[in-house]
């Protein structure tokens, strides 16, 4: 099943159930309060505007978990970070937490003032209410530790993105800034084209041909996503040379990835499986998700019965590493395609199984079931 992964929840309220480490004074009425579980993060159950009500009259920042309710990521950090006791003790002691649906009621409106681009968000605002931080998506918080680095990083105005902004704003455009301020500008909105001034700001500052350092190979990797770009060219004809500041693994990562979606944009297939291949084969580890993205353009548009056989192989890969009924379904949809009608039944309806379990709509599941008996 295709699946556009810009970022990852769902909302299973559970009881608050009382902790040791938490002093009752400092513990937020039960009634405004949810909890991912008795010793996760405690998030205030009302109102955006009583959230910041209590932010005030307890003297404490708010951390905000923007979701969808669709979202898998934002379910999979519900479950699997916010629960965890140690990032319940640093939250609930440091912030006021909120949870919102920004797809319903109030969220929407939300959404749209702090500029949401994808899901999950993490918001970080002032006792005042102003925003002081903002990051998009699960990559390196999906740990207790990541998650709570994230929350000192938002605390520290060397790296909170409106902190930057500001020293942006009075004019400092030294090398080491204006990468920090790209990549916190690039976590909070995901998409390089809503960095487009400052990028352009740096390309100017650095003409190639290009020296050869952590910033520039930084700079390439993060915001260089059009393969004909000057600084793409200068990558792939001194990749060696990039790779003695990074890795090779990570350049050819840069290099295949790119061209992916490069040709994955111009529909360009041949192109797109030929790169596919290049990084299944020569990088590792790839993101699960994406391997199923792969495994799904697969399906759709390549029809070289070895090139289908190799999907087949990743994503049974991707499998062995998490168990989810959109990668089963990916799975069903390449082995019918291969002819293998009996395994792609079978796995049909251990796709439907999977996403029962994960409380998912099995509609289109069920469709595709229907179609190959």
């Amino acid at each position: 099943m295709k699946k556009l992964i810009i970022i990852l929840n769902s909302v299973c309220l559970f009881t608050i159930l009382s902790c040791s480490w938490f002093n009752s004074k400092n513990l937020p009425d039960s009634k405004n309060t949810i909890t991912s579980l008795d010793t996760g993060i405690i998030f205030f159950n009302s109102t955006w505007n009583k959230a910041l009500a209590a932010a005030r009259e307890q003297h404490k920042p708010i951390f905000v978990d923007a979701f969808a309710e669709w979202c898998n990521p934002c379910k999979l950090m519900e479950k699997t970070v916010f629960s965890l006791p140690e990032v319940g003790r640093y939250y609930n002691e440091h912030f006021v937490s909120y949870r919102i649906d920004v797809e319903k009621g109030e969220g929407i409106d939300f959404k749209k003032k702090y500029t949401i681009t994808g899901y999950p968000s993490f918001l970080f605002f002032n006792e005042d209410g102003s925003l002081a931080h903002q990051a998009q998506g699960t990559e390196g918080v999906n740990s207790a530790r990541g998650f709570i680095a994230l929350a000192k990083e938002a605390s520290d105005p060397e790296f909170a993105l409106f902190s930057l902004k500001k020293k942006y704003d009075t004019g400092n455009r030294e090398e080491e800034f204006l990468i920090k301020y790209l990549l916190a500008k690039l976590r909070a909105y995901h998409f390089p084209e809503n960095c487009k001034t400052e990028m352009e700001e740096y390309i100017k500052l650095h003409p190639v041909p290009l020296v050869v350092n952590v910033n520039n190979w930084t700079f390439i990797r993060s915001f260089i996503t059009d393969i004909n770009h000057p600084y793409f060219i200068e990558l792939k004809k001194r990749k060696t040379e990039f790779a003695g500041v990074s890795n090779a693994t990570e350049v050819h990562r840069k290099i295949y990835s790119s061209e992916m979606d490069y040709y994955l944009e111009k529909e360009d297939w041949k192109n797109y499986t030929t790169s596919a291949v290049n990084l299944m084969e020569r990088v590792s580890p790839v993101d699960i998700w994406y391997v199923n993205d792969i495994g799904w353009h697969f399906y759709e548009h390549v029809y070289d019965e070895t090139n289908l056989i190799k999907a087949i192989t990743w994503i049974q890969k991707a499998i062995e590493q998490e168990i989810h009924y959109e990668f089963y379904d990916t799975y069903s949809h390449l082995l019918y395609k291969t002819g293998d009608k009996r395994k792609a039944i079978e796995i049909a309806r251990i796709a439907i199984e999977a996403a029962k379990k994960e409380e998912s709509d099995i509609i289109e599941l069920e469709k595709w079931l229907k179609q190959i008996l």
